[in-house]
């Protein structure tokens, strides 16, 4: 059967003009066999930042001689949602009004984009930008030069970064804006990786490497050898022994051997007196202390009988009752440490292993009441965790987590932002793109979260609500129940069931939904590319993207609240201070010397902190102004968005600092912002 398409040109790869945030990627001139028509089938491909949501082409046809064909098509692409990075248009074929079409030349003369961004440019000639695309290899030959680089750089490498006509070609291949900095494919930055190729420096670094593992090459071979030389000593040593020991037992048995015939007829007269008659009167006496619980008493008979019948065993049974007679006292009397210390000395003795696990219940169960009567609802929480299955241990430490946990009223995202009414009701304002900020009409909300271009709301019966760009499933929430929090990321949106487990929906393509097997959760937050929960013993577990390093959370301990940035993850300690993990070019994760916080808040680029003062303090990216918060006052919450701060007061106003470009910091006129009380949670 004959192919149904014939191609009759082919454009030119990674065609640019000078300036434009997109790449003509790829093009075809076909025939369709069927119909006779010519059509043309392009690939184009998103360099900027912000999401492209429209595109125009202008395509030039010409005929089999060369001449050019009427004046031109114009043909847009409209209603898209592509990221930067991404490639569209291949699967929309382009038909052209004359069949005697054999040749196109093609420019993109308009692009818009999510931000408000609008790209305009007559009809021009695109070209091949001069790229030279040279391998890795053949600028540095030596393979631990390219190992090295490729440490330096952070992964495999390719090509030879380069730089032209504001383009920048990454090591892992792929084509971006230079203005961008960062790598749409790999997350790499142009600048690491240029300066990464200084060659003096990449030498001695490899030098260096070279002589570390040369020297631990020798370490580990010396110490091999002394482990060699020890094991021969003691098989020596044992040997040694082995032989002494025969030795010996053979002198001792000749010595027996002589002795006994002169000895025989005494021990036969007395043996009958000493080994039956008198140790069996002692035995009986023995085992009646032992009915008695008379231990030591018990203990001392059974000792002088020696081997006679079972008086080793019979022993040991006495000490064993009465090791466990004590602990027993000991933790009737709450003296739980020396009640576990006894309960372990006895290993496997009757039902010891279960009393000493009982014995260390009851001291965390009491610490955790000590700990709630101070006032330490965080630390009763995680010692009641701990406690794990005894009396309501478990039910407590969730009611207290429940307790601990703020529900959010104010969010901010990318370029909006939303409040939650005391009564129930959502204000939002900001860019409305995919229709996310139209939440008047939601009712009975008890918290709010946004996205980079959608809204979540959780509604006091248990179930969500969502609004905003959807291709991805991100606001498919409709069908969740017993939902107690929520969180919406970049492309995803995350829901804390009341059993601690965890649902996701939207984008999975770093595994940030990847949550299906967490248990004990009692916070969620998602960011652009992963999620982060809080386990109730106050560890913490991560998923998605974690090229910056930002999924490194399993080392954090006593954690009490988190929260999940662009490309970072901050998590608050019960002590008031602050860790942070993930990547940190403008200082976003410079949160070490923080002390009193209450509540923190990751955004793109920067990091928001709520001291128990009502201040806020702020680390990161301020070119637009967004960590300017330090003469706010009376601050009861903090929500940082990608390009913009959120507080909320005391008195139900709000406060916002940073881009105001789509009016998402207009906030001055909001009043009786709050979380709606839980009736439930009261009773």
């Amino acid at each position: 059967m004959s192919e149904r398409y014939t191609r009759l040109y082919v454009l030119p790869e990674n065609l640019y003009l000078e300036r434009a945030p997109v790449l003509i990627a790829a093009g075809a001139l076909l025939k369709d066999n069927k119909t006779e028509r010519i059509l043309a089938q392009l690939k184009l491909r998103n360099l900027y930042h912000s999401p492209l949501t429209a595109c125009k082409v202008h395509i030039r046809a010409f005929e089999p001689g060369g001449g050019e064909l009427k004046s031109g098509e114009d043909y847009s692409y409209l209603d898209i949602h592509v990221d930067c990075g991404m490639d569209f248009g291949s699967q929309k074929p382009v038909y052209l009004p004359d069949n005697t079409t054999r040749r196109i030349l093609v420019s993109v003369i308009q692009a818009v984009f999510e931000d408000g961004t609008v790209w305009r440019h007559p009809v021009a000639e695109w070209k091949q930008p001069p790229l030279r695309w040279q391998r890795i290899e053949e600028r540095l030959s030596n393979y631990e030069m390219r190992k090295q680089y490729a440490i330096e750089a952070g992964g495999s490498c390719e090509y030879l970064p380069e730089k032209a006509d504001g383009l920048f070609l990454c090591t892992c291949g792929t084509i971006n804006l230079e203005s961008e900095r960062t790598c749409s494919k790999c997350h790499r930055e142009m600048e690491t990786l240029m300066a990464a190729l200084d060659d003096s420096v990449l030498a001695s670094k490899v030098k260096e490497r070279l002589a570390m593992e040369e020297a631990e090459r020798i370490e580990k071979k010396r110490i091999a050898e002394e482990k060699r030389k020890e094991e021969e000593r003691k098989r020596k040593e044992e040997q040694d022994r082995i032989a002494a020991a025969a030795v010996q037992k053979r002198v001792k048995r000749k010595k027996i051997v002589l002795s006994a015939v002169a000895t025989i007829f005494v021990i036969a007269i007395v043996a009958f007196v000493k080994i039956v008659i008198i140790p069996e009167s002692k035995y009986r006496a023995a085992e009646k202390m032992l009915e008695a619980e008379n231990y030591d008493e018990a203990i001392a008979v059974f000792d002088a009988l020696g081997d006679y019948k079972d008086t080793l065993e019979r022993k040991e049974i006495a000490r064993c009752q009465k090791a466990y007679a004590h602990a027993e006292e000991l933790l009737a009397s709450g003296d739980y440490d020396g009640a576990i210390a006894a309960f372990d000395v006895l290993g496997d003795y009757k039902d010891a292993v279960e009393r000493k696990e009982i014995a260390r219940c009851q001291k965390a169960y009491v610490h955790a009441e000590e700990l709630l009567t101070s006032g330490d609802y965080v630390h009763a929480a995680i010692f009641f965790y701990k406690t794990g299955d005894y009396k309501d241990a478990h039910e407590r430490s969730m009611e207290l987590w429940n307790e601990i946990g703020k529900r959010s009223a104010i969010s901010a995202g990318s370029y909006h932002t939303v409040g939650l009414h005391l009564d129930g009701t959502v204000v939002a304002t900001g860019n409305n793109n995919g229709d996310k900020c139209n939440v008047s009409g939601w009712t009975d909300i008890m918290e709010v979260s946004v996205g980079a271009g959608h809204t979540v709301g959780l509604c006091s019966d248990g179930t969500v609500v969502a609004i905003g760009y959807n291709s991805d499933g991100r606001c498919n929430v409709s069908g969740w129940t017993d939902i107690v929090a929520v969180s919406a990321g970049g492309h995803h949106t995350v829901g804390l069931r009341s059993d601690g487990t965890v649902m996701a929906e939207g984008s999975n393509g770093s595994g940030q939904c990847n949550m299906s097997s967490w248990t004990d959760i009692v916070a969620v937050s998602a960011g652009d590319y992963h999620t982060v929960g809080l386990r109730s013993d106050g560890t913490v577990v991560a998923e998605g993207m974690n090229n910056f390093d930002q999924c490194n959370v399993s080392g954090w301990t006593d954690i009490v609240a988190v929260s999940a940035g662009g490309y970072h993850t901050v998590g608050l300690r019960a002590d008031g201070t602050v860790v942070a993990e993930g990547k940190n070019n403008f200082d976003q994760c410079n949160v070490s010397d923080w002390t009193d916080i209450v509540a923190v808040s990751a955004g793109n680029y920067h990091t928001v902190g709520l001291c128990a003062d009502g201040t806020v303090v702020a680390t990161g990216y301020n070119n637009d102004g967004r960590c300017d918060v330090s003469g706010w006052r009376d601050i009861i919450e903090v929500s940082a968005g990608n390009y913009h701060t959120v507080g909320l007061r005391s008195d139900g106003t709000v406060v916002a600092k940073g881009s105001n470009r789509h009016r998402q910091c207009f906030v001055k006129d909001w009043t009786g912002i709050g979380c709606p009380i839980d009736a439930s949670a009261e009773s």
